[in-house]
């Protein structure tokens, strides 16, 4: 069996294609990001949601910071932590222990300028997560 020189060429195209295009994808997720909504829901009661509460920055060596500040019920919470972050079709996953949003996220909108994630808190909360990219 023979394999033609083009076709091998052909298919080292396509693969370099294919790398390029999938790392383009993961580098929309680099710079800073308004986190427009953070919301909390448990089932059979009202949510709470909080909005403008910081913002999230992503470096392109999968390390990022967190400014965030909100108030739930006269209760205050600030997260300044530094994490490390990957992402994979369908997730993006936030380490840095300590932090709420130090967890596998579920991509549910992944657009340029906007990101919607949603997790649990592993205590049948769902929480939601809003960005815009400033």
């Amino acid at each position: 069996m023979q394999i033609r020189k083009s076709s091998v060429v052909g298919w080292a195209l396509g693969l370099v294609l294919v790398v390029t295009l999938a790392s383009c994808v993961g580098d929309r997720l680099v710079g800073t990001w308004e986190v427009a909504a953070f919301e909390m829901q448990r089932p059979g009661q009202q949510g709470v949601r909080v909005q403008n509460i910081g913002t999230i920055t992503f470096d392109s060596d999968q390390t990022g910071e967190k400014e965030i500040q909100y108030s739930v019920l006269d209760q205050n919470f600030t997260d300044t932590l530094s994490f490390t972050w990957s992402k994979s079709e369908g997730f993006i996953t936030l380490e840095g222990g300590g932090s709420e949003f130090a967890k596998t996220w579920i991509v549910v909108d992944d657009e340029r300028t906007t990101q919607r994630w949603r997790s649990t808190d592993g205590m049948n909360t769902v929480q939601m997560l809003e960005l815009r990219k400033r």
